[in-house]
């Protein structure tokens, strides 16, 4: 018997929320994987600017051809960790249909038999079935890809940040803080991004 998060939640958010959250061994996995993953992704874009900036100073040297095989050694872990967070994600969020399903049926049968005989229970079931199959599918693969893209947009930020603050000067201050071009960048893109991507 699973137990049952269905009553102590009053928003669709939440409800979807707390039966992740029954597993949180699994869904903790799934984020490191995820934060791992992101990372892979955003490195090669910083390692390419290291390999450029080297071939063009140095020519073919010893640690330009390095960063190539770093480039193409990074790519083909990324491979493996693309099909073992999809793998983890897809075993969580279909824990959480499973479990929904199964709160499904039985609330259905709390209900008396004249409000059987009343509405048509196939129909109802088929359609509840199939509302179950999309909110799992707005976990996975929405929220694992906006979990990615964001882990990635913050990890991104701070690489521009290191890069930016190492070649270029201040533009102005905040509170005493400096704020760099390419910072600037993120300071506005980052919040237009998340309003896009979540509303």
């Amino acid at each position: 018997m699973t137990k049952s998060v269905s009553n102590h939640h009053k928003s669709a958010a939440r409800y979807m929320l707390g039966g992740l959250l029954r597993q949180p061994g699994m869904m903790l996995g799934a984020l490191i994987l995820t934060f791992i993953s992101a990372l892979l992704i955003t490195l090669p874009m910083v390692l390419v600017g290291q390999a450029i900036d080297e071939i063009t100073n140095f020519g073919k040297s010893p640690q330009f051809i390095r960063l190539c095989w770093l480039i193409v050694g990074i790519a083909i872990v990324y491979l493996f960790m693309y099909f073992i967070v999809g793998y983890v994600w897809a075993i969580v969020t279909l824990r959480w249909e499973r479990d929904a399903r199964q709160e499904f049926f039985e609330a259905l049968q709390d209900y008396s038999m004249t409000f059987h005989d009343e509405i048509e229970s196939k129909r109802m079931l088929s359609v509840a079935m199939q509302d179950i199959n999309w909110v799992r599918m707005s976990l996975n693969p929405a929220l694992r890809n906006l979990t990615s893209s964001l882990i990635s947009l913050i990890l991104t930020g701070i690489f521009l940040v290191i890069v930016d603050k190492s070649f270029t000067s201040n533009i102005f201050s905040i509170a005493g803080i400096p704020v760099y071009g390419f910072s600037l960048i993120m300071l506005i893109g980052t919040p237009l991004y998340l309003y896009f991507a979540y509303r």
